[in-house]
């Protein structure tokens, strides 16, 4: 028979208390995730009815949040609409709105390497991500330095060409000029090869 001391038991309830009250943050994160996608989709609306140029200062003097703020609300909802309109199905990428977040900010090719298991983006796999697609853009500009460097060399060759062949050229006129060469045949026997 295990007997639990009154030590033990508050340990215990404390790791219960601790783990309903994390699942309640991931909770509020996905509803605070939801709201913002909301929010962006209410001030694309805004800066729609707006005359251009109007909706920074309508930001400045109605909305509680940075301008920079905002734009993160409506790159959200640009990003992911069916957190705001669901469909029969939803797949989010992440339950952590700053990785999703940072997911919504990257080019469409970050994204969809970050996404493409199916599964919940961490910052690891997201960090991931981005190193792949860095590395893959890497690797195409090398390649293009080496096709430009493999065209440099054939420009190389090919003016070397050229200037034998004026070189060739002049000195067939000024041998032709001086009587070196009575006919074409014998000015052809002396072209370069």
């Amino acid at each position: 028979m295990n007997i639990i001391t009154s030590n033990q038991q508050a340990a215990i309830d404390y790791a219960i208390s601790a783990k309903l009250d994390y699942d309640k943050v991931k909770e509020h994160e996905y509803s605070a995730l939801v709201n913002a996608a909301k929010c962006g989709e209410a001030l694309i609306k805004v800066k729609e009815e707006l005359p251009y140029g109007f909706f920074v200062n309508w930001i400045e003097n109605n909305m509680p949040v940075s301008r920079k703020q905002c734009s993160k609300y409506i790159h959200l909802f640009e990003n992911y609409p069916s957190l705001v309109k669901p469909a029969s199905k939803v797949t989010l990428f992440s339950r952590d709105i700053d990785v999703l977040l940072e997911l919504a900010k990257q080019p469409a090719d970050v994204v969809s390497e970050a996404t493409q298991s199916g599964k919940p983006v961490t910052r690891t796999t997201l960090y991931d991500a981005k190193n792949k697609v860095a590395m893959a853009k890497a690797k195409a500009i090398n390649d293009a330095k080496s096709y430009e460097q493999i065209q440099k060399e054939q420009d190389a060759l090919l003016a070397k060409v050229r200037e034998d062949l004026r070189n060739w050229k002049e000195s067939a006129y000024s041998n032709f000029e001086r009587g070196n060469y009575s006919d074409l045949d014998t000015v052809l026997e002396h072209v370069p090869e």
